[in-house]
């Protein structure tokens, strides 16, 4: 992206942090931690899957096969350091979200939503990348420049959205957020 390497999970994730925080704003903690959970799930489930997948034996006209397996062989690898760190960044992300909502009144929701998931983000690149990638892609320091910087930027542009959320949600499900 603009030049750099770049992770195309990185897409994903945002949106996931992007949702956490909507769900932790209108819904509050205990939901917000449900949700890190079902994803954690849903993961694991689709890593398996796919992970089984590769043990299949393919039809004599699969082409793609063999790059599957190739890929494969790194994503255990890549799935745990995943998980490790989705789990630990997005409970502080949920904590330090709601930390600053009491600190700052409810107020300055800009603040919490883009402080909260850039220090974790920052936490998850500079952890999560040499779990995953040592040793197998060369140029480690610019994929997490391009990744943290792709974090910020999402986070900073999904602000408007959860702003604009209180617009749409029903006025009775704002009581006692």
């Amino acid at each position: 992206m603009f030049g750099f390497a770049f992770a195309m999970a990185e897409l994903f994730y945002a949106a996931i942090f992007f949702t956490t925080d909507m769900v932790s704003e209108h819904y509050g903690k205990k939901t917000a931690h449900g949700l890190v959970w079902l994803v954690v799930i849903i993961s694991l489930t689709i890593g398996v899957l796919t992970s089984l997948a590769t043990y299949l034996t393919p039809h004599s006209v699969d082409f793609v096969q063999p790059h599957i397996i190739a890929i494969m062989k790194i994503a255990p690898r890549i799935l745990i350091a995943g998980l490790i760190m989705f789990i630990i960044e997005q409970h502080l992300d949920i904590w330090l979200f709601h930390k600053i909502r009491e600190k700052t009144k409810g107020k300055k929701l800009w603040l919490r939503n883009i402080f909260s998931t850039t220090t974790t983000q920052l936490i998850d690149v500079l952890i999560f990348y040499p779990l995953a990638f040592y040793g197998v892609y060369e140029n480690l320091t610019e994929l997490m420049i391009a990744a943290f910087i792709f974090k910020l930027l999402m986070a900073t542009l999904d602000t408007p959205f959860i702003y604009l959320s209180h617009k749409f949600k029903p006025k009775e499900l704002l009581k006692g957020n």
